[in-house]
């Protein structure tokens, strides 16, 4: 920028020009200073957004359909050394008497003494079968004809045994082991490795077993009529509905007692840090919107409407009741939760407590979690409401179910069988496909079978493969047919048998084949039809739907228990924790969100600004460029008038001079 210092005119030029364009930067520091304001007030809100996103962090996990803490529950054993338990949110209160009679095993067994692990042994092949799991042959020839080759060989191919060495007083051996617990975890050995051939020493495994398999069994109860349960591992899982034990003591004469209640002290804390995150953000909003008369000094965003609306609408959604829920338990003040003067709430935690604790007459844990949670309420009880959305809405009136086709699984069933089946090595072989999974080839044990102990064989064969990954059959006898059908519900149940050399005798065709059906239905609102989409045995409701969007039903009806019409009624409720999550989650929007609204304000508000300051100093800058020309202009002209002056006042002084 040009400038001028004055020196012909003596004018303090610079400070002229300042004077004059004062008024110009009066107005770009009102600017800029109203820019910080915005900005101030945006990173306010920033404040806000974020107490709401830890608001409905705390209030997630009281207002979920599924898996709810308030649900949760503990269950303390008697003998932590013996029995360790946990319990899920089905489990029943109350005192269990359990008893470890036996621990799970796997099965070992021994080879015959070897001087080292170097000695030959002869060569053949080597079939190893571990329960019903597929056989693995070992081939042993002139590479690998040593004890160790043999233990390597092992080591190698069996998925279902491992060799190991074990060295004692009388020499080498080996221990072959199961990988698998359980009584039906047998080794079954074929060796058609060589005889004795001088310096090599054909293995053998035909010894007394070194540990025979065996099922851990408990028992529930410790009177004559206690129940006795097996499993193949350490584990029992819904042995008691809700309960997993793992066992690792076993001692028939001490019974332990499993003690299940109400986690408490979870839900305590989850309620205590949901009403302490509703107190933060109505503080925050306070703190930012309040005038301080002793200090003059007035919050950030005193007097601003989206501040106060947004705490409003927080508040209001807790001062109500919950619709639709029972009126014993349909506000906050019934658990021990009340407003004081200032609009924060405050834990009577004495109430609270008793509540939890199931000690408040005709209310329990499932009424506290409905006056949190989105819940629904069916009156079929073979149609359980799951969950939902923050779509789905809470009903006014009963949402209607009508139900149009159960949900069927796959079933094979065979020809008649003869009054008693015979297996052996002729037709032991069978496959089977279950929901899409091929369980290669299984073996029937050898022997005479009635049709009930051919039809538990063959479904423990058939659960107990690998191979199927989960997906089990259940297998019976119906009309002197063997039925087998899949666990599974849905158009994923699959049956079909391909193969096998008992595939005849038990009444089945390579040809066999069925699959299931997924459940069909529909809603209907205040008349009007909102679709529903069947996967297996749930109805989910279509994520379009205006009021049951996302619903999940599970229905257990059979197709004898539908008929033309609704099959149930659902009342539909939205509990507080529920209610903040769906009202937050709208004010997050990251599209539509009133968050995202007001932010926007702040942002063209801010860009507003930014381009008047801009504006005012261009401006500024043309002014001033104008005025130092102008300023440039006249000192130049008062040079050139000094310089003429100068020039007229040396030509007179010559004159007189002369004269």
């Amino acid at each position: 920028m040009l400038t001028i210092d004055g020196l012909v005119s003596g004018i303090d030029t610079q400070a002229i020009i300042d004077g004059l364009l004062e008024v110009s930067q009066s107005q770009i520091d009102r600017l800029k200073l109203n820019k910080s304001e915005i900005v101030a007030k945006q990173t306010a809100f920033n404040g806000i957004e974020a107490q709401l996103l830890s608001l409905r962090g705390k209030a997630s996990s009281l207002g979920r359909s599924q898996n709810n803490v308030l649900e949760g529950k503990i269950a303390l054993s008697g003998d932590e050394n013996s029995v360790q338990i946990s319990a899920n949110s089905n489990a029943i209160n109350g005192v269990y008497s359990v008893t470890v009679d036996s621990l799970a095993a796997t099965h070992q067994i021994a080879s015959n003494t070897y001087a080292t692990a170097d000695a030959q042994i002869t060569e053949g092949t080597l079939t190893i079968q571990v329960g019903n799991e597929s056989a693995t042959t070992i081939t042993i020839d002139s590479t690998n004809n040593s004890v160790q080759g043999l233990v390597d060989e092992i080591n190698s191919n069996s998925d279902d045994a491992f060799a190991s060495l074990v060295t004692d007083a009388n020499g080498t051996r080996i221990l072959l082991t199961g990988r698998n617990s359980g009584a039906s975890e047998i080794i079954q050995i074929t060796n058609n490795l060589g005889p004795d051939d001088g310096a090599a020493i054909q293995p053998d495994f035909s010894g007394t077993a070194v540990q025979d398999p065996a099922d851990a069994i408990i028992r529930i109860g410790s009177g004559a009529g206690a129940i006795s349960v097996n499993s193949k591992t350490n584990q029992f899982e819904n042995v008691i509905e809700g309960l997993t034990f793992n066992v690792s003591i076993a001692d028939a004469s001490k019974p332990i007692n499993i003690t299940v209640k109400n986690d408490t002290e979870a839900s305590i804390a989850s309620i205590q840090g949901f009403v302490d995150a509703f107190n933060s953000l109505m503080t925050y909003i306070d703190s930012q919107s309040e005038y301080n008369s002793e200090t003059d000094q007035a919050g950030t965003l005193l007097g601003n409407r989206s501040a106060i609306g947004i705490q409003n609408d927080i508040r209001n959604k807790l001062i109500y009741s919950v619709p639709g829920v029972d009126a014993d338990l349909n506000q906050l003040s019934a658990i021990g939760l009340k407003f004081n003067d200032a609009g924060q709430l405050f834990v009577n935690s004495a109430q609270l407590t008793k509540v939890l604790n199931g000690e408040e007459a005709g209310v329990d844990i499932a009424d506290v979690k409905r006056l949190f949670a989105l819940d629904g309420l069916s009156t079929n009880t073979g149609i359980d409401f799951i969950l939902g959305s923050t779509k789905t809405e809470a009903s006014g009136q009963p949402y209607q179910v009508d139900i149009t086709q159960a949900a069927e699984r796959a079933t094979l069933t065979g020809t008649a069988l003869a009054s008693s089946v015979v297996i052996d090595s002729s037709n032991n072989t069978f496959s089977v496909s279950v929901d899409g999974l091929e369980s290669g080839t299984l073996t029937l044990a050898d022997g005479t079978y009635t049709h009930d102990e051919l039809s538990q064989h063959l479904e423990s064969v058939i659960n107990g493969s690998n191979d199927l990954k989960g997906a089990t059959v259940n297998a019976s006898i119906v009309d002197g047919k063997v039925k087998l059908q899949s666990e599974s519900f849905g158009s994923q149940s699959e049956l079909s048998a391909f193969g096998g050399t008992s595939l005849a005798d038990l009444g089945f065709t390579t040809s066999d084949f069925d699959e299931g059906q997924d459940v069909v239905g529909r809603f209907l609102v205040d008349g009007e039809i909102e679709e529903a989409i069947g996967s297996g045995r749930v109805l989910n409701g279509s994520p379009d739907n205006a009021n049951t969007a996302d619903i999940q039903l599970r229905v257990t009806l059979s197709s004898s228990q539908i008929s033309s019409g609704n099959e149930a009624d659902l009342t539909v409720t939205r509990g507080f924790a529920s209610q903040l999550d769906q009202i937050i989650g709208k004010m997050l929007d990251p599209i539509t969100g009133r968050m995202k609204t007001v932010n926007e304000s702040f942002e063209g508000q801010i860009e507003s600004v930014e381009f008047s300051i801009e504006k005012t100093e261009a401006l500024i800058e043309t002014k001033t460029q104008q005025l130092v020309s102008e300023f440039i202009a006249m000192e130049t002209a008062l040079s050139n008038l000094q310089s003429q002056s100068n020039f007229l006042a040396a030509q007179l002084g010559q004159g007189l001079n002369a004269g």
